[in-house]
């Protein structure tokens, strides 16, 4: 994941570095969208730090520990990890 920057802000944009993986990309792509949808444009960043800050308490108390995901059979990651 990458933030570019434009006239009218940063922007999340996914970079995997990694060419001819498309399933990467998918799952990157469905994250970024559910990201973007549920947080990034739901709120106003004054600085890059605050984004930043944001996003990283999102991933890590939210999509990280509740939410559900269908990549790795609807479970949450937390719980996934612990069973793998």
């Amino acid at each position: 994941m990458a933030v570019s920057r434009r006239r009218d802000g940063p922007v999340l944009t996914s970079d995997s570095g990694v060419v001819d993986e498309p399933t990467d990309d998918a799952v990157t792509a469905s994250f970024l969208h559910t990201l973007k949808v549920e947080l990034v444009h739901r709120e106003w960043y004054m600085t890059r730090r605050m984004a930043k800050t944001s996003i990283f308490k999102y991933i890590e108390t939210y999509d990280n520990r509740k939410r559900k995901h269908s990549a790795i059979g609807h479970r949450i990651p937390t719980v996934f990890k612990k069973t793998a």
